[in-house]
């Protein structure tokens, strides 16, 4: 994570200073922050290549597994990676092939 490693030892500064300072500009976490952006790709991959499996777009995001992708999405949208694409993609351009 740059911001736990990188930018501290480059400013010199405490990792917890600079997480505290991100919190207070932000309004959230880096972490979060993080999180938020890999679920936007993760979205927009989904919109982007709705022929794509949730294998194949877990590997595009540098998961290990598609379970792990799978808590994350639910985690952060409160339904299944498949359920989250077929919010996505209208129906006339979801032609996902059978598992």
């Amino acid at each position: 994570m740059l911001l736990s490693g990188g930018l501290s030892e480059h400013f010199g500064v405490e990792r917890h200073s600079i997480e505290r300072a991100f919190q207070a500009a932000a309004g959230r976490s880096y972490r979060e922050f993080q999180q938020q952006i890999l679920f936007e790709k993760a979205c927009g991959l989904f919109s982007a290549h709705p022929c794509r499996t949730v294998k194949e777009i877990a590997g595009l995001l540098h998961y290990e597994s598609p379970r792990a992708f799978a808590r994350f999405v639910r985690r952060m949208s409160k339904c299944s990676p498949s359920e989250l694409r077929k919010r996505l993609v209208p129906p006339h351009m979801s032609h996902i092939p059978p598992k």
